[in-house]
C-alpha cells in the first residue's frame, strides 16, 4: 500500500484546531507546574537542611554544655585543691612557729644570759671568769649537757624540714639560718670555756657568713658594730620578726607573686647575657 492508499483515512480524521491562545495556555500551565514542582523541591531541600542544621546545632549545644560542665568541675576541683593547700599551709605554719620559738627557748639559760649581759670586749678580756654563787661562768658552762642541746636542736631542724613543701624555700632558709645563728652562739661559748679561746659572735667568720645569707647589709653592719649587750635578744627578735613577715606573705599569696617576679627577672638576666 502506497501513500495514496492512506488518503481516504487521512481525510476521514477530524481536524484539530490549535490556535495561539491554546498554545500559550499549554506553555503557561506547563511552566506553572514546573515552578510548583521546583518550589516544592526547594522547600523540601530547605526543610532537610534546616533539620540537619538543627541537629548539628543541638549537637554543638550539647558539646558546649558538656565542656562547660567539665570546666566548672575543674574550677571547682582547683578551688578545693587550693583550699586544701591553704589549710595545710596554715597547719604547717603553726608547726613552723613552734619550731621557731623552740630555737631560742631550748638554749640553756646561762648561755642566753651571758650573751645579753656581757659586751664583746668583756668576753675577749676574760669576762667568762666572772664568778657568781662561787662558780665562774666558764665552770657553769662546762656543766651544760651540750650533747643534749645539740640533739634537741637537730631534732627541731629535722621537724622543720618536713614542712618544706608547704612553707616554701624562703621560710625554710630563714628558719634554718636562725637555728644556725643561735646554735653558733651556744657553740662559741662552750668552745671558749673548753679551750680558753674567746671569740665574740660578731667576730666569728661562721656567724658573719650566716648573717650574709639572710640579712640585709644594714642589718649585718648593725649586729657587727653593736656592743653585744642584749645581743641574744636582738637576734631573736630580729629573726622572729623576719619569720612572721614571711608567714604573712605566704598566707596572703604575696610569696607566689614575688617568686614569679624573681623568675621573670632571672630570665631577663639570662637573656641579656645571651645577647651580649
Amino acid at each position: 500500500m502506497n501513500a495514496t492508499d492512506y488518503s481516504p483515512l487521512i481525510l476521514a480524521l477530524p481536524m484539530i484546531q490549535i490556535d495561539l491562545s491554546t498554545i500559550l495556555a499549554l506553555v503557561f500551565s506547563s511552566g506553572l507546574v514546573s515552578a510548583i514542582v521546583s518550589k516544592l523541591v526547594v522547600e523540601r531541600m530547605k526543610a532537610t537542611w534546616k533539620h540537619a542544621a538543627d541537629r548539628k546545632l543541638e549537637s554543638l549545644k550539647g558539646e558546649i554544655t558538656q565542656n562547660n560542665a567539665i570546666v566548672l568541675s575543674l574550677i571547682g576541683q582547683s578551688g578545693q585543691a587550693r583550699q586544701r593547700i591553704v589549710e595545710k599551709q596554715v597547719e604547717s605554719v603553726q608547726v613552723l612557729w613552734e619550731c621557731t620559738k623552740k630555737i631560742s627557748s631550748s638554749v640553756p639559760g646561762l648561755i642566753s644570759t651571758i650573751n645579753n649581759i656581757l659586751t664583746h670586749e668583756e668576753v675577749l678580756s676574760g669576762g667568762l671568769q666572772h664568778r657568781r654563787r662561787g662558780l665562774s661562768f666558764e665552770e657553769e658552762i662546762l656543766s651544760i649537757d651540750k650533747i643534749e642541746y645539740f640533739e634537741n636542736a637537730s631534732g627541731n631542724l629535722e621537724r622543720l624540714q618536713t614542712l618544706r613543701p608547704f612553707i616554701g624555700p624562703r621560710l625554710n632558709i630563714l628558719v634554718t639560718a636562725y637555728n644556725a645563728m643561735i646554735g653558733r652562739m651556744v657553740y662559741l661559748l662552750i668552745n671558749a670555756a673548753e679551750t680558753k679561746k674567746y671569740v665574740p659572735w660578731n667576730m666569728d667568720s661562721g656567724m658573719l657568713q650566716i648573717f650574709g645569707n639572710v640579712l640585709t647589709e644594714g642589718e649585718v653592719e648593725f649586729l657587727k658594730n653593736g656592743t653585744g649587750i642584749h645581743g641574744f635578744n636582738i637576734i631573736v627578735d630580729l629573726m622572729e620578726q623576719k619569720v612572721l613577715n614571711e608567714i604573712s606573705k605566704l598566707l596572703s599569696g604575696q610569696t607566689i607573686v614575688d617568686d614569679a617576679l624573681a623568675i621573670v627577672d632571672k630570665m631577663k638576666s639570662i637573656e641579656s647575657v645571651k645577647n651580649e
